[in-house]
């Protein structure tokens, strides 16, 4: 198992030397310093020759990094929020919000224990071999009305990249998991599992509600983008064809 670690300068050396240290028992790494605005061509040239099987970001004020590099490579990439401003909560939407097709696992501001956590199961024979995926739809998310339309995407995705996926009412201990989490819900704080916040129109229209995201994501785990179930899953895919 071999990654890459990217800050994009060296005044983060206070958040990434702490990231550095808890993955450094679990995985073979290089580190590098390089700006998604000031060393484009480098960070490009970079990804064009990327040996490894993972790419950890992070997130600045823009969170240009991860989605860079993301766009760039076919490996997942995990974004780390640094907090320089409103606790990290810009960083962390910026990384979290990213277009389909560019997908970014993030976690909350020194919750770089998720990442960490998913790398350590993913070494682990069984779970290296694990390929299935069950998509757990929370009862409180169900009756969404463009819930049914991401289920039927996610079906489309799975046939076309051949994988294995269930859509249920429940966690699944022995699989791969994608989460739709409504926001007065406990969270299914695993390693094997992915967390999408789903909300309709008029809840995605109160920027209040942003600040209670950023309190679910401060519990732990991996997220995505409000609605954007398919980048969960490309994500995954990346990881199954990378690890």
């Amino acid at each position: 198992m071999k990654g890459i670690v990217l800050y994009g300068s060296q005044s983060d050396r206070v958040f990434f030397e702490d990231c550095l240290e808890k993955l450094r028992p679990h995985s073979e790494f290089i580190f590098e310093v390089l700006s998604a605005h000031r060393d484009g061509e480098k960070l490009r040239l970079l990804c064009q020759s990327l040996d490894a099987n993972y790419v950890i970001a992070g997130a600045g004020l823009s969170a240009a990094l991860p989605g860079c590099v993301s766009s760039q490579t076919k490996v997942p990439v995990f974004g780390v929020p640094l907090p320089s401003c409103f606790g990290g909560l810009d960083a962390f939407l910026a990384s979290l919000q990213m277009p389909k097709g560019t997908p970014v696992a993030t976690c909350a501001p020194y919750n770089e224990s998720s990442i960490i956590s998913f790398i350590e199961k993913i070494q682990d024979e069984k779970w290296a071999k694990e390929k299935r995926v069950n998509v757990y739809v929370d009862s409180l998310v169900q009756p969404y009305e463009y819930v049914d339309k991401a289920l039927r995407d996610l079906l489309k995705i799975s046939k076309e990249e051949n994988i294995d996926l269930e859509i249920s009412n429940q966690f699944n201990p022995n699989t791969w998991n994608i989460l739709l989490v409504h926001q007065e819900k406990e969270i299914v704080l695993k390693s094997n599992c992915l967390h999408v916040p789903m909300m309709n129109k008029q809840t995605m229209d109160n920027p209040s509600r942003a600040l209670n995201l950023f309190s679910l994501a401060e519990k732990g785990g991996l997220w995505f983008g409000v609605n954007n179930c398919i980048n969960a899953l490309r994500w995954l895919k990346r990881g199954f064809d990378s690890f």
